[in-house]
């Protein structure tokens, strides 16, 4: 049986996730900006050392949307399939490790998934939900591990184009 390195040790498999998820950062932030949305995509950098995750990690942010009321973002890529919350295929999903939402000094105000395969759009506002998460360990098989996180129920979701009516509607600018 082949050895497994732990996550926070596997130097290559980190790069390669973080890598993924910028990319997926920044195409989420030429949709908002196509849709005259104005946001700033954080910058890729990686760890010197290991022990350097905390400081990154802390203070975070993927995506800050928005110029009159700029809000914190988090993407999270899957290679699950879907278009909308309908078709979402789980009741529930993952908002986020309890550890990492313990962790940062920015919350994210909005989480945007995004399906691999078909590139759709969803988003949670974490302020009109957070009451309603639940907490359960969870298996990451590419990662190797086990990890508690929350869980929303997928009937909170939205769709990019409610998103981006939230957006503008927050911005005072209708459309």
């Amino acid at each position: 049986m082949k050895a497994t390195i732990p996550w926070m040790e596997n130097d290559e498999l980190f790069a390669s996730e973080l890598t993924k998820g910028h990319s997926w950062q920044l195409y989420v932030a030429m949709r908002l900006l196509k849709e005259g949305i104005v946001v700033q995509a954080s910058r890729l950098q990686f760890r010197n050392a290991r022990d350097d995750i905390e400081g990154f990690t802390r203070t975070d942010v993927d995506l800050i949307i928005g110029r009159e009321h700029p809000i914190p973002a988090e993407v999270k890529s899957r290679s699950l399939e879907f278009t909308s919350p309908g078709d979402f295929p789980y009741s529930t999903f993952i908002v986020g490790t309890v550890g990492s939402w313990a962790d940062t000094e920015i919350q994210p105000e909005i989480v945007i998934y995004v399906s691999q395969p078909t590139q759709a759009i969803l988003a949670l506002n974490v302020a009109r939900t957070r009451d309603t998460w639940t907490m359960a360990p969870t298996e990451d098989k590419k990662r190797n591990i086990t990890t508690q996180c929350y869980f929303c129920e997928k009937g909170h979701l939205r769709t990019f184009d409610q998103l981006v009516e939230w957006l503008r509607t927050r911005e005072g600018d209708g459309g």
